[in-house]
């Protein structure tokens, strides 16, 4: 599909204008962020579409790859080890329904915040490698992306993050929210028209 059809044309405008400020800055500063909005409006694609078109490497993270066994920080640091294949390559990592993550009753919520927020403030990631050797990654070569659907709002800021229980500390580190919008029917149409091509 051609992200062209998508209808998120500004918001592919603007996370492309950060890709390019994490290309230029020399990875120096990685600017992370949140990406917002409801299922099918193609959030996963449109990163890991734009990390191809950058040159970047592309790292998809599941909750369940998180939560389910052992400590967060033992399963976080097996769920980023497919960066070592990617060795120097500056990558995006799409941590895909974060949401679920850090948003619910699960006691968990506030270490899932803590794991990543050691991760973005450390000049390095402990990633387990093979034979369970621990290797170090430099975390200026990774841009986190954090996707979901944040409360169930369409559109969500800073400041309602921190009330439906993001922390502060988390949010000065991923400063950007982006948010992705359902196609209009025109939209659709066109989408529609152009796979039957």
């Amino acid at each position: 599909m051609d992200m062209n059809l998508l209808g998120q044309d500004q918001l592919i405008k603007e996370v492309n204008k950060t890709f390019e400020s994490f290309k230029l800055c020399d990875s120096k500063l990685p600017p992370h962020f949140i990406l917002n909005g409801p299922p099918g409006t193609a959030k996963r694609y449109i990163i890991q579409n734009l990390s191809k078109q950058h040159g970047l490497g592309f790292l998809d993270i599941e909750p369940n790859q998180i939560i389910d066994h052992g400590t967060i920080s033992e399963r976080l640091s097996k769920a980023l080890s497919p960066l070592i294949e990617m060795g120097s390559k500056p990558s995006v990592v799409f941590v895909n329904e974060f949401d679920k993550l850090i948003i619910s009753d699960n006691s968990k919520n506030g270490d899932v915040q803590n794991e990543f927020l050691n991760i973005l403030e450390s000049e390095t990631i402990i990633v387990v490698g093979s034979h369970g050797k621990y290797i170090p990654i430099p975390t200026k070569e990774i841009l986190f992306v954090f996707a979901g659907v944040f409360s169930g709002e369409e559109e969500i800021n800073i400041d309602r993050l921190r009330e439906i229980g993001i922390k502060t500390e988390f949010l000065r580190c991923v400063g950007l929210v982006f948010n992705t919008k359902r196609p209009s029917k025109t939209e659709l149409m066109r989408i529609l028209m152009s796979k039957n091509q």
